[in-house]
C-alpha cells in the first residue's frame, strides 16, 4: 500500500507552513521521507540541493531537523545541557560558538534553570522543549515540528511561535505537523492538508483552513472561522484570520 500518492511540493526560505491531515493521510511519512530516515520507493526529494537518496544522514542533518511527536524518543543524554550540545558537538562546532548556541536555546525555551537536570524527570511540556532546543540550536534551513503544541499550555505554544517566526525571519523554513487547526490558523502563512496520501490543499493558510471542504481531511473548521462565515451578511471580509481582526472589523461597523 502507498502511504503517499502524487506528492509534489516545494518549501521556501522564510515560509511558517502547517501540514495537516487526518491520522494515515501520510504527514509524518512524508517528513521522514524529507530528512532522509525513509526512502522514497518513487520520485526524488531534495533538500538544500542534496538528494535525499544519495545524501548520508550526517549531511542531511546539517540542512533538516525533525522534532519527533514524542520528546522521549531522541532525548539521550545525563543533563539537559549536554542534550542541546550534542548536535553542534557532533559537527565539531568551537566550544564558544557552542556554548553561545546552548545558552541562547535554553534561555529561549525557558530551560536555564534546568540545565544540570536529567531530561527525563522533567515534565512533559518541559522536555518537548528539550527536544525543540537540541533541534533548534544546529541552525537548519528546515525544522520540522510533529504535532509540537501537543500536551502544550497557551504560553508554551506562543513561545514556540515566536521561536519559529524568528527562524523564519533568519530564512528557514518551519513547517509545523498538527492536528492543531487553531495554532495552524493563527501562526502559519501556508496550509498544506493531505488525504489519503495525497495534497487536498495547498496554499494560503486564512483561505485553507476557512474552506469547509477541510472537513473531508478530518479536519474542523476553527472557531474564528466558523464564526466570520456565520457573520458574513455583514459585510465582513473573508476570511478572517484572527480573533483581533475580526475585533477590529466589528467595531468598524459598530
Amino acid at each position: 500500500m502507498q502511504a503517499l500518492r502524487g506528492i509534489d511540493l516545494e518549501l521556501y526560505a522564510g515560509e511558517m507552513v502547517g501540514l495537516l491531515g487526518e491520522n494515515g493521510s501520510g504527514k509524518t511519512t512524508l517528513a521522514r521521507l524529507i530528512v532522509g530516515l525513509i526512502r522514497p520507493a518513487k520520485g526524488r526529494i531534495t533538500v538544500c540541493g542534496l538528494d535525499t537518496t544519495t545524501a548520508s544522514a550526517y549531511e542531511l542533518a546539517r540542512r533538516v531537523g525533525l522534532v519527533f511527536q514524542n520528546p522521549d524518543h531522541q532525548i539521550f543524554e545525563k543533563t539537559v545541557w549536554n542534550e542541546v550540545a550534542f548536535g553542534p558537538r557532533n559537527y565539531q562546532t568551537p566550544q564558544k560558538e557552542v556554548d553561545r548556541r546552548i545558552e541562547a536555546e535554553l534561555r529561549g525555551f525557558d530551560l536555564w534553570v534546568y540545565r544540570s537536570r536529567l531530561p527525563t524527570s522533567l515534565s512533559g511540556g518541559e522536555r518537548k522543549s528539550v527536544a525543540f532546543a537540541s533541534t533548534f540550536v544546529l541552525e537548519p534551513s528546515v525544522l520540522l515540528l510533529d504535532e509540537p503544541t501537543k500536551g502544550m499550555d497557551y504560553g508554551r505554544k506562543r513561545g514556540l511561535e515566536k521561536k519559529a517566526r524568528d527562524l523564519c525571519d533568519a530564512g528557514r523554513a518551519v513547517v509545523f505537523i498538527t492536528h492543531d487547526v487553531e495554532f495552524a490558523f493563527e501562526s502559519t502563512q501556508r496550509a498544506i492538508v493531505l488525504h489519503q496520501g495525497k495534497i487536498l490543499f495547498d496554499g494560503r493558510t486564512q483561505e485553507v483552513l476557512s474552506d469547509p471542504l477541510i472537513e473531508k481531511a478530518g479536519l474542523r473548521l476553527p472557531p474564528i472561522a466558523r464564526l466570520a462565515a456565520l457573520l458574513q451578511d455583514s459585510l465582513l471580509p473573508q476570511p478572517i484570520g484572527s480573533v483581533e481582526e475580526l475585533c477590529n472589523h466589528l467595531e468598524m461597523l459598530l
